[in-house]
């Protein structure tokens, strides 16, 4: 079996990357029960006049104000981040590639940034700073309930540029937004 090239390589990655992304934003228009135009994969991988790996629209953005980094890598696993923490490669794509990439998008809207991250067999992950929720989640259970209620399975880590960041599933994640909070917006498919 001949030896695949580094560009061949680097196709395959990329090609993973957007199946991630696509996958992300599938998950995201299940949930809340928008349509394609709503949430999607942002053109040129973030290249974009929009920097993020995923676009969310109006008038969803209005209740689900989200900033997406998505990695899908083998490179790193649980072990390594409970010994590291702070220095460990999860942290910093969450710093470098959410938090310092994060701006206003549509409409100048603020944003809560997010790292999904995921791994071949294993379920999907965010971290987020925790001081973020209360200032974007729009879930009156996000404002009542502690960390511990909410997110059942999860681990936080302290950072010196982030404060606390909180690792979780993104399904329970998804639940800090209440799409519905407003009646004057009946319906969210475009």
């Amino acid at each position: 079996m001949a030896e695949r090239s580094k560009e061949e390589i680097g196709r395959g990655s990329k090609r993973k990357g957007n199946s991630f992304e696509n996958r992300v934003a599938k998950l995201i228009r299940e949930h809340f029960g928008v349509d394609a135009k709503t949430v999607y994969r942002t053109p040129l991988s973030g290249g974009h006049y929009e920097r993020g790996d995923l676009i969310v629209k109006p008038p969803l953005l209005r209740w689900f104000p989200v900033f997406f980094e998505c990695r899908d890598r083998m490179s790193w696993s649980w072990q390594a981040f409970f010994k590291k923490q702070d220095n460990y490669e999860l942290a910093q794509w969450y710093l470098i590639d959410a938090k310092d990439k994060c701006h206003p998008g549509d409409g100048g809207v603020e944003r809560m940034p997010v790292l999904v991250f995921h791994k071949n067999h294993e379920q999907i992950w965010v971290i987020f700073a925790w001081e973020d929720v209360a200032k974007f989640a729009t879930s009156s259970v996000a404002t009542i309930h502690s960390i511990n209620k909410l997110f059942p399975l999860h681990i936080q880590l302290m950072t010196e540029e982030a404060g606390v960041l909180v690792c979780a599933p993104f399904i329970k994640f998804l639940e800090l937004f209440d799409i519905h909070g407003d009646s004057d917006e009946s319906s969210l498919a475009a």
